[in-house]
């Protein structure tokens, strides 16, 4: 290699090299030859991965000879790795050798005599017979022709000007967010895992610069987008690394000093951000591809050249000034040409002397053969604090979590039998105490017999009377017989119970061992709210962009730890609601806010609460609130109430929560098709758990979300309730339920036929248990307890039941669609004995919140809405969506989930047909090319069927020629679409479509 100059950018991936590369010389690799295999194994893994990466980054530098090397040698360690090869005392020395040859190879790496004789020692020592795999003759001429390619040269003689480094457009292959099939999957998953973590980071910065404009969060962000380049190369996900690439760029010139920004760089920041965020779930499968990729990329350059135009005219004046001062002070003072120019003090301009734009890269540490061992050579201990991290699939996450439910039930019956047997114990015990009594009455008889016959008996005088000798009988013996049994069988029951209560004790250690472990499962799926908040964030941006409106969302709570099941079905129920505190909460316009003495950009507040075993979520907005004269008129209009009926706020607010209601007469992007409440309401019904709207004119609207932390598992009161014919068990989670009190029928307080309690001075409704469940007690029945529950508002009530059997934590199994599911159960569980149990929630039950006439009211409502035509049906619209890309498949579902429309997908046009056939579309999105039968084929098909011809159909297609367009018009496709597809552009042609 030619003497050369590098970069910066060059000269800081050397250093990083040489970095990595200290690092695999410092291992200790000692252990090479050892009788410590498990030790050899991880080292040989570790340096296995750690060579792979090096090699991708000499790869990346423009180094393809020294990383082929780093590959092949990281190749021999996988190889010894992977067939459990013990290594060879003689790696010690070669995997040394190596590793000092490749650090003075980067090191020298301007000098072509030192490069070239580093070179050959690094083949000569890969191709030495202790390897597993040495270099063939082949594969070192091909390494000699590789070393000889001055990729780097090249670069460093190319890239003089910055309008060459810095390119004035972003083409669409800059923005690739393709995945090479040939990178391994461990360091994809990796990267993956840590990019939502890194894009929170860059996030985090930005907005702290925006809100305090410290150029200390910039220098951050700057540091970030270092990180999140390198780590979008080693997987080769260009659109990621060149957007951070040109970002650090951007940030690197923005913070020097005197730096001009441009008008509009702190918009262009939160958009670089958003932009980076929806990518980073495009990556993760969270949503669709990010439109606007290629114009955030296209507006930094923009911004790269305007920092640079700006500051090349700087330099012009500041050259100019410096030119007359050096005169001036030449004359004054003598000064030599090797003297350089030194800041002044005071009002003159200041001078620096200008750093090189290219340099060698600098010596981090002199090659190893020139450096002294150090005095000691023991390695540097790891930390024993420092855990290795292991990632499982969420599935195997979840067969855990069932495996530990399914063992607290059998534990819960092996309680259950062990009590069992005690009570039977204890009746045997009792048995026994009779026997012996019986059987000392019967010895005493026996005695007093033997005694009578004694007494009436003539003896002759060598004979001995029975004082002088006692003399037994069968009867005396049997009975002597009988009292010893007894007394063995005695002990032996006392024996029995002592084992049951030792069997009793590790019951209660078994049950508390799989409750903690239980917990630790539960806490391995808790994720923090917090990484959700760039996606509802970016809802409220979007909302507001849509609207046209201003608003910012604060998060309180977002540090809380969720069930990352829970948590992911509840954040598609809270963009609804924050969709809808944007378009429906916050007044049209800024004027309409500041008349009402509020400020010109709407305030939407999301708070996260934990309360015992409930989440408890409050969405807000400082609007307008409900206008319940609207949903009344609407309401009545739809036939739901009656004109002259009296209604209440609380009825009005579970009428926006049902099916089909709405009170825009227009359809638009956000709002307007009456399926956003409901379905709201259904995912959080869905997750057993129940929402209540507080709303006061011109003071904005609060929706309180309540779901419980897990639906698997739950503490509840176990309760028996007969009806006519037999006794039925009954579980209550106990949630809702904040006191338990045994009481008697008497001490209740009747009013008319209704029946109060006094609870701390107040007087509260009793219901019995049987009347919210629908049985028909026996008459007579009495009450023995009562549960003091919460309604869904907060207020308390009592409930009577006729007797608690116990209080203990269950396995919530859910019930399948072909079983009825009554309003209030939530599922089923299996309790000690085998018995099935329904699993009830109270706040659910009807007429827990209503009077006799409510309830009445509610149920002539319930059954006018389903009764309600077609366009008011409980069924959201479905979208089928038939691409045989996975990828695309998940990104157009989950944004076509996210507008509320039910989601099915099939990977080619007989799959769709088949999915047709069991659910019929409200719309299609297909692909134009697929196996099997193809988008054109699959139109012409449902264009041929009476039944199916009125579908839209949107076709979503690379192909963009007039020919495809008409062929597809010919088809009967109702919009034809290119990729990359706008998401906006799709979600406005869905509207269109399905209004």
């Amino acid at each position: 290699m030619s003497n050369t100059v590098l970069t910066d950018d060059q000269r800081e991936i050397v250093e990083l090299l040489i970095h990595e590369l200290a690092e695999v010389d410092t291992q200790d690799v000692s252990l090479f030859g050892n009788e410590s295999f498990e030790q050899q194994d991880e080292l040989l893994f570790d340096l296995n991965i750690h060579l792979e990466h090096i090699g991708n980054a000499l790869d990346l530098a423009g180094l393809p000879g020294l990383a082929s090397c780093c590959k092949h040698w990281a190749s021999n360690y996988r190889l010894m790795h992977e067939q459990t090869v013990a290594g060879k005392p003689a790696l010690l020395a070669l995997t040394q050798q190596l590793a000092h040859e490749c650090l003075a190879y980067l090191q020298n790496l301007c000098d072509q005599k030192s490069v070239h004789a580093h070179a050959v020692n690094i083949i000569d020592g890969l191709s030495v017979e202790s390897w597993i795999k040495p270099l063939t003759k082949d594969e070192q001429n091909t390494l000699i022709e590789q070393f000889n390619i001055s990729t780097l040269s090249n670069l460093s003689a190319t890239l003089q000007d910055d309008e060459i480094v810095i390119p004035r457009q972003a083409g669409a292959d800059m923005c690739d967010l393709s995945v090479s099939s040939d990178i391994r999957p461990e360091l994809l998953q990796g990267m993956l895992i840590e990019l939502p973590g890194l894009v929170e980071q860059f996030e985090e910065s930005i907005l702290q610069y925006v809100d305090s404009l410290d150029a200390n969060d910039l220098a951050q962000a700057q540091r970030v987008a270092h990180t999140l380049k390198g780590a979008a190369n080693i997987v080769s996900v260009k659109g990621v690394a060149n957007l951070m690439h040109y970002a650090e760029d951007m940030l690197e010139t923005a913070v020097k000093p005197n730096a001009v920004l441009p008008a509009g760089f702190n918009s262009l920041l939160i958009d670089t951000s958003d932009c980076l965020a929806s990518t980073a779930d495009y990556l993760n499968r969270q949503g669709g591809y990010p439109d606007n990729l290629q114009d955030t990329l296209q507006q930094v350059l923009d911004c790269i050249h305007q920092l640079k135009d700006s500051k090349e005219q700087r330099n012009d004046t500041t050259a100019e000034t410096a030119t007359d001062l050096a005169t001036t002070e030449a004359r004054a003072t003598d000064i030599t040409s090797e003297t350089p120019l030194v800041k002044t003090e005071g009002k003159q301009a200041t001078i620096i002397t200008p750093e090189p734009e290219f340099a060698a890269p600098p010596q981090v540490a002199a090659p190893p053969s020139q450096v002294s061992p150090p005095a000691n050579n023991t390695p540097t201990a790891v930390d024993d604090n420092s855990e290795r991290i292991v990632t499982i699939p969420e599935r195997v996450s979840r067969e855990l979590m069932r495996l530990s439910g399914e063992t607290q039930i059998v534990n819960n019956q092996v309680s259950a039998h062990i009590e069992s047997i005690q009570n039977n114990m204890s009746q045997c015990d009792q048995y026994h105490k009779k026997i012996r009594a019986m059987a000392a009455e019967f010895d005493a008889l026996v005695q007093t017999q033997s005694a009578l016959r004694a007494a009436s008996s003539a003896y002759e005088a060598d004979e001995l009377d029975p004082l002088e000798m006692e003399r037994f009988n069968e009867l005396d013996t049997f009975a002597n017989q009988l009292s010893e049994l007894t007394t063995d069988s005695y002990e032996a029951i006392s024996g029995v119970e002592d084992q049951l209560k030792e069997l009793s004790t590790l019951s209660i250690s078994q049950k508390q061992f799989n409750s903690d472990n239980q917990q630790i499962l539960l806490d391995m799926n808790l994720l923090p709210v917090e990484s959700y908040s760039a996606r509802f964030s970016r809802c409220v941006r979007q909302a507001c962009r849509l609207t046209g409106k201003s608003a910012t969302l604060t998060m309180e709570g977002d540090k809380l730890l969720i069930d990352s099941h829970v948590l992911n079905r509840i954040a598609d129920p809270l963009m609804h609601l924050l969709r809808n505190a944007v378009d429906h909460g916050l007044e049209p316009n800024s004027e309409a806010r500041v008349s009402n003495g509020k400020s010109a950009q709407g305030n939407i507040k999301l708070s996260f609460i934990l309360e015992g075993e409930i989440i408890k979520i409050t969405c807000s907005d400082d609007g307008q609130g409900l206008n319940y004269k609207d949903i009344r008129n609407s309401a009545i209009q739809k036939g739901l109430i009656d004109y002259d009926a009296h209604v209440t706020t609380k009825l009005l607010n579970q009428i926006i929560l049902m099916p089909g209601f709405t009170t825009r007469e227009q359809v638009n992007q956000t709002s307007g098709r009456g399926i956003g409440l409901d379905a709201v309401a259904n995912e959080i019904k869905n997750l057993k758990g129940n929402i209540s709207i507080d709303s006061t004119r011109n003071n904005g609207c609060t929706f309180t979300i309540s779901v419980p932390t897990s639906i698997l598992t739950g503490h509840a009161i176990v309760t028996r309730c007969r009806n006519q014919h037999s006794t039925l068990t009954y579980s209550i989670l106990s949630r809702s339920v904040k006191q338990i009190i045994y009481i008697k029928d008497s001490q209740l307080t009747v009013v008319g036929t209704r029946k109060f309690y006094t609870f701390e001075d107040a007087r509260l409704p009793v219901y019995m248990l049987s009347d919210l469940l629908g049985t028909h007690p026996p008459e007579g029945t009495e009450v023995n307890a009562l549960l003091i529950a919460t309604r869904n508002d907060d207020t308390l009530v009592a409930i009577a039941v006729e007797s608690i059997i116990a209080s203990q934590e269950l396995v919530i199994k859910p019930l399948n669609r072909f079983t009825f599911q009554p309003d209030g159960v939530i599922g089923a569980t299996i309790l000690g004995d085998g018995t099935v149990s329904p699993v009830i929630n109270v706040q659910e039950l009807p007429g827990m919140g209503l009077n006799q006439e409510e309830l009445q009211q509610l149920l002539r409502h319930r059954d006018s809405i389903s009764a309600h035509d077609a366009d008011s049906d409980k069924t959201p619209p479905a979208a089928l969506i038939v691409d045989d890309s996975l990828s695309a498949r998940r990104s157009l579902a989950q944004l076509v989930s996210d507008m509320g429309m039910e989601v099915y997908t099939a990977k080619d046009g007989f799959d769709a047909i088949s999915v047709i056939e069991n659910k019929k579309p409200s719309l299609m999105l297909v692909d134009l090319e697929m196996p099997r039968m193809n988008g054109l084929e699959l139109t012409n098909h449902i264009r041929s069927r009476d039944e199916l011809k009125d579908i839209p159909v949107i076709m979503i297609t690379s192909r963009s020629t007039a020919k495809h367009k008409e062929m597809a018009r010919n088809a009967g496709v109702t919009t034809y679409m290119t990729k990359p597809w706008s998401e906006d552009e799709l979600m406005r042609c869905i509207e269109k479509e399905i209004a």
